[in-house]
C-alpha cells in the first residue's frame, strides 16, 4: 500500500514537500532562537539596571555615612548648631537609603549585612547625641562607639555589592559571547 502512496506522488512532489517541511522547521528554529536572544538580552539588560540601581543606592549610604561621620566630628570641635542639622540630615538620608535597599530584592548576605548596618547606623546616632549632649562636660568624651564596627560592616557592604558587579559582568560576557 506504501508503494501505491508512492507512486501517486511523483518524485519532484516528494522533493519539495520535504524541502517545505525542513524549511518551515528552520524557519521555526530561527524564530525560536530569536526570541531565545531577545529575552536572554532583555532579562541581562534588567539585571544590568538592578545592579545599577544597587550601587548607586550603596555608594550613597557609604557616601552619606562617611558626611555624617565628619559633620559629628566638627559639630565636636565646634559646638555649630549648623554641623548638628547637618549631621541629623545626613542621618535621615542614610537611613532612607537603607529602607530603600531593603526593599530590593537581595540575596540572603546582602540582607543580613544590610539590616547589620542599618542597626548599628541607629545605635551610632543614639550614641553620638548622647556624646553631643555631654560635649562641654569636663569629663566628656569624644569617642564615639561603634563606629569603627559599622565602618567595617560598610566597606564589606561595598565589597559584596563590587563582587556583585564583577559577577553579573562574567555573567554579561558570557551571554554574549553566545549570542554573538
Amino acid at each position: 500500500n506504501v508503494s501505491v502512496m508512492l507512486r501517486r506522488f511523483t518524485i519532484r512532489q516528494v522533493i519539495i514537500g520535504t524541502i517545505a517541511i525542513f524549511a518551515t522547521i528552520a524557519v521555526g528554529c530561527i524564530v525560536a532562537l530569536i526570541l531565545l536572544t531577545a529575552s536572554m538580552h532583555d532579562a541581562t539588560g534588567e539585571r544590568a539596571e538592578r545592579l545599577l540601581i544597587d550601587e548607586a543606592i550603596a555608594d550613597r549610604i557609604h557616601f552619606q555615612v562617611r558626611q555624617q561621620l565628619a559633620e559629628a566630628q566638627r559639630y565636636m570641635d565646634s559646638g555649630d548648631a549648623e554641623h548638628l542639622e547637618s549631621f541629623r540630615q545626613q542621618g535621615y538620608a542614610v537611613y532612607d537609603d537603607l529602607r530603600r535597599y531593603l526593599f530590593r530584592p537581595l540575596s540572603a548576605d546582602e540582607r543580613l549585612l544590610a539590616e547589620r548596618i542599618r542597626e548599628r547606623h541607629q545605635a551610632f546616632e543614639v550614641e553620638a547625641l548622647h556624646v553631643f549632649d555631654t560635649r562641654d562636660a569636663p569629663s566628656a568624651s569624644a569617642d564615639l562607639p561603634g563606629v569603627q564596627d559599622m565602618l567595617t560592616d560598610l566597606n564589606a557592604f561595598l565589597e559584596l555589592r563590587h563582587a556583585e558587579t564583577e559577577r553579573l559582568f562574567v555573567q554579561q560576557q558570557r551571554v554574549w559571547n553566545w549570542l554573538y
